[in-house]
């Protein structure tokens, strides 16, 4: 796990060959993606996603999957003080101890139902400690 998104660039650049090699098999947008800056609230789409995700893949992180309300999965990686929200066309990282009301957030906007929220602020709980 990471303690900051720097940290975790800097071991995304670690694999970058890898990555990036994964990048343009997969999705084949750009013959020489550039590895994404991180940020938080920033969401990241086409081959950045790609990149990261990849990258999430390929460390051993904490990671709970859920369904929305729309039939859309998302998963959560939890790396120490960030959580990153992987949806099926986006990720974006959120820090730690705003990701509760984050998910309050998706259950105000009809994303996720009540149900989902409470189960996955009980398992992100077990981090906030």
């Amino acid at each position: 796990m990471c303690a900051s998104l720097s940290s975790l660039e800097k071991k995304m650049l670690d694999k970058a060959e890898e990555l990036l090699s994964s990048c343009r098999d997969f999705c084949g947008e750009k013959p020489f993606a550039e590895l994404p800056t991180l940020k938080e609230n920033l969401f990241y789409k086409g081959c950045e996603y790609c990149i990261i995700r990849t990258f999430l893949d390929s460390i051993e992180a904490p990671t709970y999957s859920l369904l929305t309300l729309n039939g859309k999965y998302l998963e959560y990686v939890v790396l120490d003080n960030y959580v990153a929200e992987v949806g099926e066309e986006f990720i974006q990282f959120i820090r730690l101890d705003e990701v509760v009301e984050y998910v309050r957030d998706l259950v105000e906007f009809n994303i996720i139902d009540d149900d989902s929220a409470k189960e996955l602020i009980s398992w992100l709980s077990i981090f906030l400690n």
